[in-house]
């Protein structure tokens, strides 16, 4: 009996592991290796950045602070991994969604946006956050779909605590130059769902204008 079990779990490795491995790559040209890319339930991403809501529309820039399958290190200009910031990130984010519906509850509301999310690549780090336009500098290595939605506690007069979290639907899955490796960005119709925290001020009611600072990650949904 032990003699078949082993046989079962030897014919189970050999088939379906190979099936995994496939779905992790698929995409990917011979001499390519796949950063940014995760099974279900595995921390794909992190980030950090910053949401600023004109009206119905939001736009959101920041960095990335994690990619599965790269060094830590490698993310940064410098060797201080104390002092990373927007002008030292070698992968910045921008983002633009449009507000879908809106619900109220006392001094709680949630806020649903639709819209694109682009990852850039800059083998030169240049983003600034006093210049949003920065961070859609360098090469286009990730385009994704998103479906967000936020939820704010106003603790104080035009001041809130941020949650959100949302489904990402990942439609470009470009290639670039690492450390002397060349490598793909996750992979097309690859899922994922972030989540995030921060702090929200209210700049203008009447529009409404306001900036939220967050971070936050994206795990695996396939």
């Amino acid at each position: 009996m032990r003699h078949y079990s082993r046989r079962i779990l030897l014919i189970l490795t050999l088939t379906v592991m190979p099936a995994i491995l496939a779905r992790l790559v698929v995409g990917a040209e011979h001499g390519v290796s796949v950063v940014g890319l995760g099974r279900d339930g595995e921390t794909i991403l992190e980030f950090i950045g910053r949401i600023d809501q004109n009206g119905a529309n939001f736009t959101f820039i920041g960095y990335l602070t994690r990619v599965r399958a790269l060094n830590e290190a490698s993310l940064f200009a410098g060797g201080d991994p104390t002092a990373r910031t927007e002008k030292t990130a070698h992968f910045t984010i921008k983002g633009e969604t449009t507000l879908t519906s809106r619900s109220t509850l006392n001094n709680v509301f949630t806020v649903d946006s639709k819209g694109k999310l682009d990852i850039f690549f800059n083998e030169t780090p240049s983003a600034d956050f006093t210049n949003p336009g920065s961070f859609s500098a360098g090469d286009l290595i990730a385009s994704f779909s998103i479906s967000f939605q936020n939820a704010i506690n106003a603790i104080a007069p035009a001041q809130g605590v941020s949650t959100g979290w949302g489904v990402l639907a990942q439609t470009r899955a470009g290639q670039f130059r690492l450390d002397g490796r060349r490598l793909q960005f996750g992979r097309k119709d690859q899922r994922e769902r972030v989540s995030a925290t921060g702090q929200g001020t209210l700049l203008d009611p009447a529009i409404p204008i306001s900036v939220i600072f967050i971070t936050g990650n994206m795990v695996g949904l396939d």
